[in-house]
């Protein structure tokens, strides 16, 4: 490969382009050639690929000026193309423009662009190109131009102005533009993280990134040496395994060294466990933490799903003797981790809606059984969709309370659920139906279904939580934890998901687990 090809090569590939032609000014203040770390060079070629990304990540990993790297390639290789910086403040854009011009002073001679204009909110070249910056959620920040590149700083700090500005922000991007929003987590509720749980279980066009801190083998190096040191210093040696407690275990597990761990302990006591996991979380859902409204203990959930995260998945992936129906969606929405067992009762929750792709229909089943090693508690399967229709899901439902056992089916009297217990009563005339005490005239009478109001949903909430917490369930899915990691109370008591999340998942577990209480089992 001769000069003129291995230029050629470079200026098409953001990559190789940033690692030979670019510099930085480094926390040393010195001038050194840009070399990517992993995390950095994984952002570049998740924006290469992907018109929209979103990404979330632990403080100071470099991915805001890989990104400010990524425009400055754009604007030398692409000829009167525009890239739009945003960050929440006039503050945070002066930061933007500062390190942007640091990189672009430090290109290389020859291939750095000629300026055509210099201020403090846009970089002009005489190639027509330019890199404009501006504070999220004015007017004027997209309206007219065709943008080839924008880049969101720190998203989850816009707030609500990103959120009114994001579609005149699409409508602006070209057919082969590519947009990245970037930020660590700031609670949950907000726009970033409603965008990143919806891209987390693709139901928006983001393909979402996370970057934990326990990964990054060079941002922090330098630290983690002083602090290692500090450590040694007071306590003769660093943290030894049989020093490490549950959530050391796991990230010691994930890679993190000696020196990490007696980084990580000593950055918490200077500030609070929960305060280091929103700045430098290890898995996505310890980036969202929030005080005083969680319903099920966050400590817990984080331990379960760290472990998760630590060990391969326990679902079956093959099925003999599958009934039909059930079939085309195991795998697909169904996830099953234990079979049916002969003498054992189980119990399927329902949450049904009207399958018109907002709130999903879900399944839990669980199992009571009375021996002394057998598998009370046990999440044995789950169902999760968004496109099923009703009389569908009767089918669905139908055929897995038949497999497992004629267990009992326990469906909420709302939405789609109406349909559901009608066709099962009418149609396929099932019997084992969790029926709830109610009152006509003065008289008890027990209908089939459950009715979810201000006083039956605290009583089977509540259920759940002392289970939990006192280790009576076993839960195997990932995602039914995460529904209940963003499981929240308001001040006035009201239970829910929060914006931009689901909670059908864990209103079918409740199900479930309730109708396990039940004195009632027809067969």
């Amino acid at each position: 490969m001769n000069r003129e090809e291995k230029l050629k090569r470079i200026l098409e590939d953001p990559v190789l382009f940033i690692k030979h032609l670019m510099r930085i000014v480094d926390k040393n203040q010195k001038v050194v050639p840009f070399d990517l770390t992993p995390q950095q060079i994984d952002l570049i070629r998740t924006i290469q690929d992907n018109k929209y990304s979103i990404v979330l990540k632990a403080r100071q990993l470099g991915c805001s000026v890989a990104c400010f790297a990524y425009s400055l390639w754009i604007a030398t290789t692409i000829p009167n193309s525009t890239c739009l910086l945003m960050a929440q403040s006039t503050d945070g854009v002066t930061g933007i423009f500062g390190k942007l011009k640091m990189l672009y002073s430090h290109m290389a001679d020859g291939i750095r662009p000629a300026l055509a204009a210099n201020n403090k909110s846009e970089l002009r070249f005489a190639n027509g190109s330019r890199i404009v910056a501006f504070v999220c959620g004015r007017r004027e920040s997209s309206r007219g131009l065709s943008v080839n590149f924008c880049h969101i700083s720190e998203a989850a700090l816009c707030e609500n102005t990103l959120e009114k500005q994001m579609l005149a922000i699409e409508q602006c991007l070209t057919p082969n533009a590519r947009l990245v929003m970037e930020s660590t987590a700031q609670g949950i509720g907000n726009y970033f993280s409603e965008t990143y749980f919806k891209a987390e279980r693709g139901e928006n066009l983001y393909t979402h990134k996370f970057y934990p801190w326990h990964e990054d083998r060079y941002m922090f190096a330098e630290e983690h040496v002083k602090f290692a040191e500090r450590y040694i210093a007071v306590h003769d040696h660093l943290p030894t395994d049989d020093e490490l407690d549950d959530k050391e275990i796991s990230l010691k597990a994930r890679g993190a060294t000696p020196e990490m761990l007696a980084w990580r302990r000593l950055k918490i006591a200077n500030s609070s466990e929960q305060l280091f996991a929103q700045e430098f979380p290890s898995i996505p859902l310890e980036a969202f933490v929030t005080t005083g409204s969680n319903v099920f203990d966050p400590e817990i959930l984080t331990e379960h799903l760290v472990a998760k995260a630590n060990t391969t998945s326990t679902h079956l992936k093959h099925i003999e003797g599958l009934p039909d129906v059930l079939k085309p969606w195991l795998n697909r929405g169904l996830t099953i981790w234990r079979l049916p067992e002969p003498e054992v009762r189980f119990y399927l929750g329902c949450d049904a809606s009207e399958g018109v792709g907002q709130d999903a229909s879900t399944i839990e089943i669980i199992a009571r059984d009375d021996r002394p090693d057998g598998i009370n508690g046990m999440q044995c399967a789950e169902f999760r969709s968004n496109k099923i229709k009703p009389y569908q899901l009767t089918e669905v439902i139908h055929a897995l309370a038949l497999y497992y056992n004629r267990g009992m089916i326990c469906c909420e009297k709302a939405s789609g659920g109406h349909v559901v217990l009608s066709t099962l009563i009418n149609t396929k005339h099932y019997r084992n139906l969790f029926a709830q005490r109610e009152y006509d005239k003065g008289k008890q009478i027990m209908r089939p279904g459950f009715t979810t109001s201000s006083k039956t949903k605290p009583e089977i909430v509540g259920g759940l939580v002392e289970a939990f917490e006192l280790g009576q369930v076993c839960i195997n899915s990932e995602e039914l934890l995460k529904e209940m990691k963003l499981f929240t109370a308001d001040s006035s008591g009201k239970t829910g998901a929060k914006r931009g999340s689901h909670d059908d998942l864990v209103i079918a577990f409740c199900l479930a687990l309730h109708a396990s209480k039940s004195r009632h089992y027809y067969k």
